[in-house]
């Protein structure tokens, strides 16, 4: 319900703009747009290439750190990305109970009556937890990194069981 409490990213570097016929970057543009494609070729349309030199990650309220452009330079997509929308939307229709465990047992968040997951990736996953004093983001690590979506499974099922077993 809050943007602000949402992640993002800020890329900062040098922009050019692409000179000439386009090419690629006028086939990437329109295959994650489709619909641009009647105004891609307005004289005053124009396509940038940007250099990364600093990227600025926000991860929500008090959750933001800069990201060595070394780091930046090296990173590869996350392995759960293809299956994540799907985990989620399993996880938040048929495990609501178990986001609420969750977050008793591995967080400081008091009073929760909901929990749902917002995003899962390889050492993690997210949730927007419902307490009397409003949601409350809630990151929780998996005991090592994950890469499909059986792990996932297999993380989440050890973390009920743990969950359980510590909260009696």
């Amino acid at each position: 319900a809050d943007p602000l409490a949402n992640g993002g990213d800020t890329l900062l570097g040098r922009c050019t703009r692409v000179e000439g016929g386009y090419g690629s970057a006028r086939a990437a543009f329109l295959a994650a747009h489709p619909a641009s494609a009647y105004y891609a070729d307005f004289r005053d349309f124009a396509f940038w290439k940007l250099q990364v030199s600093s990227v600025r990650y926000i991860g929500g309220y008090g959750r933001m750190s800069w990201i060595e452009r070394a780091d930046w330079e090296s990173a590869e997509p996350d392995p759960l990305g293809p299956w994540a929308a799907g985990i989620i939307a399993h996880m938040n229709a048929d495990h609501a109970d178990a986001l609420v465990l969750y977050c008793n047992a591995f967080s400081r968040a008091v009073d929760i009556s909901s929990a749902s997951m917002r995003s899962i990736d390889r050492y993690g996953f997210e949730m927007s937890a419902s307490t009397p004093a409003g949601p409350r983001p809630i990151r929780l690590p998996f005991a090592k990194p994950i890469s499909t979506p059986e792990e996932a499974r297999v993380a989440l099922v050890a973390m009920v069981k743990e969950a359980r077993s510590g909260l009696g």
